[in-house]
């Protein structure tokens, strides 16, 4: 349940994303600080991509789909492999997604950024989600225990799941595209004269 769960979410933030990150032409100059919002939504998805979403499907292949009453072997090698997979690809696998989205979105639009800041910047933020989620976690659960409201666990459970599994590669993202925008230039500054991005949706429109 927790795997399809957070698999779901996964691939509907992406699908979302994806939507507010249509493009349309414009005949406007631009600067490289206006595609911030793109490339901290592109570099979310390469986080959630390389990161959960492999976390989760590495551990159904590896121990097989969760049941209600598992046996112990099998109870075991998903508890030990959540742990183990999940720290390998947040800590490994969400820098390499959100650094590579945000390297590849600077490379579409022509924009020379700070590669080497991008990807240290990348791997502190994955890091630093990592333990916010987990101190969030551990804070709802002595919540829970010293107030007794059991009722809330329902609730609090796929709670600190989206929080575990968005955090790291938001935050990852953020400082990343902070980075790679810090003395951000275009290639060719004519080119960037005459069109730039908007994100749009059927209703309103966003301009960073």
């Amino acid at each position: 349940m927790k795997t399809s769960f957070s698999l779901f979410a996964i691939f509907f933030v992406t699908a979302i994303c994806g939507f507010f990150a249509l493009p349309a032409q414009a005949d406007e100059a631009r600067q490289p600080s206006d595609y911030f919002m793109e490339q901290w939504l592109a570099g979310t998805v390469g986080g959630l991509l390389t990161g959960p979403a492999m976390e989760r499907l590495t551990v159904f292949l590896y121990c097989g789909p969760e049941e209600e009453n598992p046996s112990p072997e099998k109870a075991l090698c998903q508890g030990v492999g959540t742990i183990f997979f999940r720290y390998a690809f947040y800590v490994v696998g969400i820098p390499v997604g959100v650094s590579t989205a945000i390297l590849l979105d600077g490379l579409v639009h022509g924009i020379n950024g700070s590669i080497g800041a991008t990807i240290n910047m990348s791997l502190a933020g994955a890091l630093s989600g990592v333990l916010v989620a987990l101190l969030l976690d551990r804070m709802a659960e002595l919540f829970i225990e010293r107030t007794g409201f059991d009722f809330l666990l329902p609730w609090i459970q796929p709670i600190n799941t989206l929080i575990t599994v968005f955090w790291p590669p938001m935050l990852s993202s953020l400082m990343a595209t902070l980075a790679f925008e810090s003395g951000a230039k275009f290639k060719d500054e004519k080119l960037s004269a005459k069109m730039h991005w908007n994100w749009t949706a059927p209703v309103f429109q966003i301009r960073f």
